[in-house]
């Protein structure tokens, strides 16, 4: 390994001092600024030509998880997850153009989960799999058709108590 201090700099005289390392993949500055490319490790997060990341237990034999960001191409930010035979999952990542993905997770009092947000006692579903008697939003205390209001994806609707256009119901 060859370290090289200088005050004149060379190439960059106008810098002041600097610290380079081998051929120039890793030097620090007079102004702290640090390149490092070309592969390594910082605290166990990996550096790639475009991003940086971290497996923790990526072997195929365990479960385990992958995070990151890249400088370039798509996903910009992602976790991921790692399941027995390899296989990894993006659970969460931010695209170039703000799209968004999460398979579950809470933005203020709503839960995100694979097939609905829902809060205490309100929720909208969007299941893979949809026919004409699925509830498409339901509000109030219950569970499935036990909701005291509910929209199903062909239109009808149950409520135990209201007005529409003057009628009460209930």
């Amino acid at each position: 390994m060859k370290i090289k201090f200088s005050s004149t700099g060379e190439d960059e005289a106008e810098k002041g001092p600097y610290i380079r390392y081998g051929s120039g993949h890793f030097s620090v500055d007079s102004q702290g600024n640090m390149v490092a490319q070309g592969g390594g490790t910082i605290a166990g997060w990996n550096i790639g030509t475009n991003a940086i990341y971290k497996d923790v237990d990526p072997t195929p034999t365990a479960n385990g998880t992958k995070t990151g960001m890249a400088s370039s191409g798509n996903p910009v930010f992602w976790a991921s997850s790692v399941d027995s035979t390899g296989t990894e999952s993006k659970n969460f990542y931010v695209n170039r153009n703000g799209y968004l993905f999460s398979q579950s997770g809470k933005i203020g009092n709503w839960n995100i989960t694979s097939d609905r947000i829902s809060s205490s006692n309100v929720g909208l579903y969007a299941p893979s799999s949809i026919n004409d008697s699925t509830i498409a939003f339901y509000a109030g205390k219950g569970s499935g058709t036990s909701h005291p209001f509910y929209v199903r994806y062909d239109g009808y609707f149950r409520s135990t108590s209201g007005q529409i256009a003057g009628w009460s119901i209930g």
